[in-house]
């Protein structure tokens, strides 16, 4: 909804996250209608927090560009998920330096790994 839309890709790739999570259709659905009035839980787990902003960064790749709005929305989530500001402006930059780029998901997803890597990488 980044870019004003949900297009069918990532309608897709949002239900095969909510399937996951054991979200239903209908839910998703309401959680959509209502998107601008639900309030954010921040996840205890860090290992949570990551997993929530991978599925994000997912979503956000499934229709092929990384529009800049959804740049600064993804960063905007980072934040919330109490990400180190350094960390989420370097990650978002990586993103964009990648999605222009042939290389296939799995280089991002090693450099979006790294992030986390030396257990720094949120505030506490």
């Amino acid at each position: 909804m980044a870019d004003g839309e949900l297009d069918d890709k990532e309608a897709q790739a949002l239900m095969q996250v909510a399937t996951r999570l054991g979200i239903s259709e209908t839910e998703v659905r309401g959680i959509i209608a209502q998107h601008k009035t639900i309030q954010f839980v921040l996840p205890k787990d860090p290992k949570d927090r990551v997993r929530q902003l991978w599925d994000l960064l997912l979503i956000v790749l499934v229709d092929g560009r990384v529009e800049e709005r959804e740049l600064a929305i993804l960063e905007r989530f980072a934040l919330k998920l109490r990400l180190r500001s350094a960390v989420a402006t370097a990650l978002v930059r990586r993103l964009q330096e990648w999605s222009v780029t042939d290389a296939p998901i799995e280089t991002f997803k090693a450099d979006f790994l790294g992030f986390f890597s030396g257990g720094n990488a949120f505030e506490v």
